[in-house]
């Protein structure tokens, strides 16, 4: 049973095990990861793990940024895959919302994200079988894509605990306090 840690992360899921992974790789101390089952066993284990960088605010598309550049160098850093394809991430888009892409783009690329305004024929070519009876444009990042999210959280898990990192299961080891 562990006694103490310097930081102790709740959750196994994605923003957990990431979070202990960075923790143990600054070596800040002793990381304790506590997880109530198996690791990615909620929410992240049924998420379809897009790796995407179109966000309307600059300080998310920076953070996305960095997790593309991770995603796409994951196995070297970590030494684990993480089942990352780079197929590319497209949104399209009304008339009505035509603005609002077109704004997104315009941030995107001033920030360096690769992505550009596509109009409907580009849409077509892309994806054949899409209903664009209301596109009138679209946005396509080529370096986005997805991952397989379990890989992900059992690669950073795997790789806490080689830097020091302990993961703690509690099913049937806490008992809840009375109130």
């Amino acid at each position: 049973m562990v006694e103490t840690a310097d930081a102790v992360v709740i959750g196994g899921g994605i923003m957990g095990a990431s979070t202990a992974y960075y923790l143990t790789k600054a070596k800040i101390g002793k990381v304790v990861m506590v997880e109530k089952y198996l690791l990615a066993s909620g929410a992240t284990g049924h998420s379809a793990a897009n790796v995407r960088q179109h966000y309307s605010n600059e300080v998310a598309v920076k953070l996305a940024q960095r997790g593309v550049e991770l995603f796409s160098n994951f196995d070297e850093e970590l030494g684990y895959p993480c089942g990352f394809e780079q197929v590319g991430y497209m949104i399209m888009a009304r008339e009505e919302d035509r603005p609002a892409i077109e704004h997104v783009v315009r941030l995107q690329q001033r920030l360096g994200v690769d992505a550009q305004l596509i109009n409907r024929e580009d849409i077509k070519e892309l994806s054949p079988k899409a209903d664009l009876t209301h596109v009138v444009a679209g946005c396509f990042e080529k370096k986005s894509g997805y991952a397989d999210p379990r890989a992900t959280v059992y690669a950073l898990g795997h790789r806490s605990k080689e830097l020091g990192a302990v993961v703690v299961p509690t099913k049937n080891r806490i008992q809840p306090v009375n109130q």
